[in-house]
């Protein structure tokens, strides 16, 4: 007779990762569809700027109101990271870049799940693509913090 390993000992079949595999595709396919935030195009500014100075800016250079006083940027590092996928790829790789953070992130707690709480598949499944529909739901848009905000 067959004996059932406890669920920290069972491993995904063939079956469970086919199943993961047309999850991870279908997720893939609606992720491509992307909305631009009007904060975007500053951000973006920032990082090139960065990016050509070699230096983070202290001040900011497109303010009529506080130009001269100091400024903390919290976003710089997205930002650069930004005007580097601008640079390779323009549109293609900012959009390229969203996807590969929030694929990464979607891995991430996946991997959590399975790998760290050893939970068995269904409810690992269940609380992955929880997580997956509340993302999905606020339309991913293009932003440094890769906000979960409904587009205008």
């Amino acid at each position: 007779m067959h004996e059932r390993l406890p669920p920290q000992q069972q491993s995904w079949s063939n079956w469970h990762k086919a199943l993961m595999a047309l999850v991870w595709s279908i997720i893939f396919v609606i992720s491509l569809q992307s909305y631009t935030d009007l904060d975007l195009w500053g951000h973006l500014r920032f990082g090139l700027d960065a990016i050509a100075s070699g230096s983070i800016t202290k001040v900011d250079p497109y303010s009529y109101l506080t130009r001269g006083h100091p400024w903390i940027n919290h976003e710089w590092l997205m930002e650069v990271t930004m005007g580097v996928a601008w640079l390779a790829g323009g549109e293609r790789g900012l959009i390229l870049l969203r996807l590969i953070v929030y694929m990464a992130t979607l891995a991430i707690v996946l991997w959590w799940l399975a790998g760290v709480k050893k939970l068995p598949f269904i409810p690992t499944v269940i609380v992955w693509l929880c997580a997956v529909a509340a993302t999905i739901a606020f339309n991913t848009v293009v932003r440094p913090q890769l906000g979960l905000r409904k587009a205008s």
